[in-house]
């Protein structure tokens, strides 16, 4: 318990420090410089994701060895395939799909904010529902909210539905790992609020935040899926 606690504090410790040190401790050109397309930080996000997705599609391919029965008499869990589709999502949106690696442009309807970017989450609207504007970030957030924060939380706090999610084989994420999902999220809200540091303008402080925000994610997403691997383990184990 007291190591929980510890690498909890530890942890929030890091998000906290890694929206502050690198929006005002180092110059902007620093920060820029860091999270600029194809930069460390985004780099190292892909490399994050990338490992993420590989666990994911391991663990889809070895659940059909868990003992365990899927619903629609499927062979597999295919929750951990859908995790890995929605990683190699992410990573094609970070490197827009390899639109610099194989000099593509971006076709005519993508290029409406004149970016010119071979992707989705840069495009004002994707389509309107009930007369609400929908883009790919409303859609990413909204996944990622309910899936990696929300959904936890309700499952500890409901048996009914703790049961069910067992049932259907939904891989759940601890409440522990889920608390810097959500506390990354608050963090990235809050900063966005904060006065903009010398040298930043309107377009690269919320870039910036944005980046700080998407290599948390991409850290906290490979810590799931590597504790999604040790669960699976650690039933084959008790099954053995």
């Amino acid at each position: 318990m007291k190591n929980k606690i510890l690498t909890g504090i530890l942890i929030s410790l890091y998000l906290v420090a890694s929206y502050w040190v690198l929006l005002y401790v180092l110059t902007w050109e620093q920060a820029i410089y860091l999270t600029t397309e194809d930069g460390f930080t985004e780099t190292l996000s892909v490399i994050c994701v990338l490992l993420a997705g590989v666990f994911f599609v391991y663990l889809f391919f070895k659940s059909r060895a868990s003992g365990i029965k899927y619903p629609l008499n499927l062979k597999r869990n295919y929750f951990f395939l859908l995790l890995g589709l929605f990683c190699i999502l992410i990573i094609g949106e970070e490197i827009n799909w390899g639109q610099r690696i194989f000099s593509l442009n971006a076709p005519e309807w993508m290029s409406e904010r004149n970016s010119n970017e071979l992707n989705l989450h840069n495009l004002e609207v994707l389509f309107y529902f009930l007369g609400i504007r929908v883009t790919a970030g409303k859609l990413y957030f909204a996944f990622v909210l309910l899936y990696f924060g929300l959904i936890p939380v309700i499952v500890a706090l409901s048996s009914k539905i703790r049961a069910l999610l067992v049932k259907i084989q939904l891989p759940v994420v601890s409440v522990f790992i889920a608390s810097f999902y959500l506390f990354n999220f608050l963090l990235f809200r809050l900063f966005l609020r904060f006065q903009m540091p010398e040298g930043y303008n309107d377009v690269s402080f919320p870039q910036t935040v944005m980046e700080i925000y998407e290599i948390n994610f991409a850290f906290l997403l490979l810590w799931t899926s590597i504790s999604f691997y040790m669960e699976m383990r650690k039933c084959k184990w008790s099954l053995n």
